[in-house]
């Protein structure tokens, strides 16, 4: 979001308003300045120089738990996750590389694409949240669709009496991996699906 402040008293926000469709879009909101209290607009850090040489670096040096090649070793299917098209994480440059380490160690990948209560992507969504290569390359993809009961397992019941469900693709998997955005709230920064 950008504040704007004007000669007229008025301040403009540009609020991002996008859709799958429609990218770089703003609503602007003018506001009376004394009717604006405070903005929180979050300071994000810059990219990284280098992304894929920091992943790679990451996955195989964890702060805690085991490598990326330690979980693959032996793992016969794999579940990848990853956010739906209103989340941000890099996911057409870190899934051709992860997808490689799979096949490389001998498993079969399968990706799932976390829409929540939201529909279920169009082929063109999916291709432009996954890459082209991705698509065309044969590995299942399904979207997480909440309507189709038959795709979960059910896994059992929390000690607060929630019964968990899981997408059938993700509990047949040896290995999860997720690929997620770290987002900035006004309440600090939290992970995503």
């Amino acid at each position: 979001m950008d504040l704007c402040v004007r000669s007229d008293g008025k301040t403009t926000l540009r609020v991002p308003y996008e859709t799958t469709h429609d990218r770089g879009k703003f609503v602007d909101l003018k506001i009376n300045r004394e009717n604006l209290i405070r903005s929180f607009i979050p300071k994000e850090p810059l990219p990284l120089p280098d992304l894929m040489a920091n992943a790679m670096r990451a996955v195989e040096n964890p702060i805690g738990g085991k490598k990326l090649s330690e979980l693959l070793a032996g793992a016969r299917k794999v579940a990848i996750i990853t956010e739906n098209q209103f989340r941000g994480a890099p996911v057409t440059q870190i899934l051709p590389w992860l997808l490689a380490q799979v096949r490389n160690a001998g498993a079969t990948p399968v990706i799932l694409i976390g829409c929540g209560k939201m529909a279920v992507l169009a082929p063109d969504a999916i291709e432009r949240k996954l890459g082209s290569e991705v698509v065309q390359s044969g590995v299942e993809i399904y979207c997480n669709d909440v309507k189709q009961r038959d795709n979960y397992a059910y896994m059992g019941t929390t000690s607060f009496g929630v019964a968990v469900w899981v997408h059938r693709k993700v509990a047949e998997a040896d290995v999860i991996i997720t690929i997620s955005t770290t987002q900035a709230t006004l309440w600090g920064y939290g992970a995503r699906e």
